[in-house]
């Protein structure tokens, strides 16, 4: 099936990172690839992804999403010349853009930046200072929570519109509630979960992984407490999608799209890939050099990715398949079902009455 409406997550630093998070799915990216991306996208290469990217959009909003490795290690000037060239090239169209970042190098510099330009931030912290300076430490082996916290309150004084990036792991997952209000203190209102789930070689998982019961527990705690006082102030990903699943029938997280294939992803030196999860040889579908983004989005390669997703017979028989769609392939087990299946199953249970409510009361 291809596609013809596209987004894309640019890495214009690739892998490279000033932390060293045990858990990372990227880190070291770079070294298994045939072709080897840059330490920072050339000029050229910013100005020819800008310039197709919103030409080739059939949308009249263009949004750019910049990811890494650390996206800010390719500084301030970098992120000016991005400007400048979608200022050059944006015609008649919107154009946004979206910075996720661990928040180490933000000082009030780019905060002057990121609030001029209307930034949306993502920026990672692990809900409990416990959790988060055992997995996302810096190069040298330094705690981060304290920095990141100073990064969160230079946000909510520069007043940036910001989510905070939360993943869910051995160390945090029967912390629901606990992470849940230490976010809050801490002034955020956007938030997302995501769950981490690493094979090794051997296909045993990797000792930060949660239970596999252990995302569906988390999340549960958390929504029990915001369904309490907090709907329609606070607002949490994982349940705006479960909320859009019931009323538009379209989650608005990619585990639980029918297909996989959105965001595309463009490396530092050019080279687009299907998924940031799956920047492979395997999924590497074209360079923007020489192919344009509505090619490669249409292209064969990329519909074989699509078809990654695995229905087992036991997904066709779930009532919750329409809420599912069999989850990432990424945490899929030899047999096709889904690691994360118990955590589905029990969330979308627990979720399933009171979701109802909150959409009568709402629409």
């Amino acid at each position: 099936m291809s596609i013809d409406v596209f987004t894309v997550m640019a890495k214009p630093v690739s892998d490279k990172c000033n932390l060293k998070c045990s858990y990372c799915f990227y880190l070291g990216t770079a070294d298994q690839l045939n072709h080897q991306p840059s330490n920072l996208m050339t000029d050229e290469v910013l100005r020819d992804f800008t310039k197709k990217y919103i030409e080739q959009s059939n949308t009249p909003s263009v949004n750019f999403v910049w990811q890494g490795g650390e996206p800010t290690l390719a500084g301030l000037d970098f992120f000016q010349k991005a400007i400048k060239f979608q200022q050059e090239f944006a015609g008649e169209k919107e154009i946004s853009n979206s910075l996720q970042t661990n928040g180490i190098a933000l000082n009030r510099q780019w905060m002057k930046f990121l609030k001029e330009h209307n930034f949306l931030v993502g920026i990672s912290i692990d809900g409990t200072q416990t959790a988060h300076d055992k997995y996302r430490i810096s190069i040298n082996g330094s705690p981060t929570y304290e920095r990141v916290k100073q990064a969160i309150a230079l946000l909510n004084e520069f007043k940036i519109e910001y989510n905070a990036l939360c993943t869910i792991n051995s160390s945090n997952w029967n912390k629901g509630k606990t992470v849940y209000s230490n976010l809050k203190q801490m002034g955020v209102r956007y938030m997302q979960f995501i769950p981490i789930v690493v094979f090794d070689k051997k296909n045993k998982v990797a000792p930060f992984t949660l239970p596999q019961k252990g995302f569906g527990t988390f999340l549960v705690d958390v929504f029990n407490e915001w369904a309490k006082q907090d709907i329609n102030y606070t607002f949490i990903m994982n349940f705006e999608s479960i909320l859009s699943s019931y009323v538009n029938n379209h989650p608005l997280i990619c585990f639980h799209n029918k297909q996989c294939g959105s965001p595309l992803v463009i490396e530092s030196n050019g080279e687009v890939y299907s998924c940031d999860h799956f920047v492979t040889d395997q999924f590497r579908i074209g360079n923007i050099e020489t192919q344009n983004f509505t090619e490669m989005a249409q292209s064969d390669k990329h519909q074989k990715f699509q078809e990654l997703r695995s229905i087992t017979k036991e997904c066709q028989r779930c009532e919750y398949l329409s809420l599912c769609n069999g989850g990432c392939p990424k945490h899929s087990l030899p047999d096709g079902s889904n690691y994360l299946c118990p955590s589905y199953k029990l969330l979308f249970k627990h979720t399933k009455e009171p979701v109802k409510i909150i959409i009568n009361n709402l629409l």
